[in-house]
């Protein structure tokens, strides 16, 4: 939870996305059929732990983040992709009460049209570096 609480942070932390997004449609898991536009879904597809970073109760974690934009216009889903990458790409630092070491763009998706609704579809994925507290 804490790379998805990084990402949520740094998305809703960055005005330029904000005046194109609001806050209140950035949100975790898939994007609502019912959600107004634009709006912005967020999940881990997977986090792995590498070796302890110190001897305290921390190991290396690397989160793989998949974020879905939605829109009305392609112009508007492009516009929205590069402030959702301009706000969390080569990130690192204290991040939401998080040690974050290093986030990078993996990879973009395909885009998607859904002309029965009038919607234009893409994802973005980050790999976040982070440090995890172990049990």
């Amino acid at each position: 939870m804490s790379a998805e609480r990084v990402i949520y942070a740094l998305l809703t932390g960055c005005e330029p996305l904000r005046a194109l997004v609001p806050s209140a449609s950035i949100r975790p898991g898939e994007i609502p059929l019912n959600a107004a536009m634009p709006a912005i879904g967020y999940q881990s597809l997977k986090t792995v732990e590498k070796s302890p970073v110190s001897t305290n109760s921390t190991t290396l974690a690397i989160a793989n983040i998949q974020l879905t934009v939605a829109a009305k216009t392609y112009p508007e889903q492009k516009r929205i992709l590069e402030q959702v990458r301009l706000a969390c790409h080569r990130r690192s630092g204290t991040i939401a009460g998080v040690r974050v070491f290093h986030i990078r763009t993996e990879s973009l998706g395909p885009d998607e049209q859904d002309s029965a609704a009038t919607l234009f579809v893409q994802t973005i994925h980050f790999k976040v570096q982070f440090q995890q507290l172990t049990q």
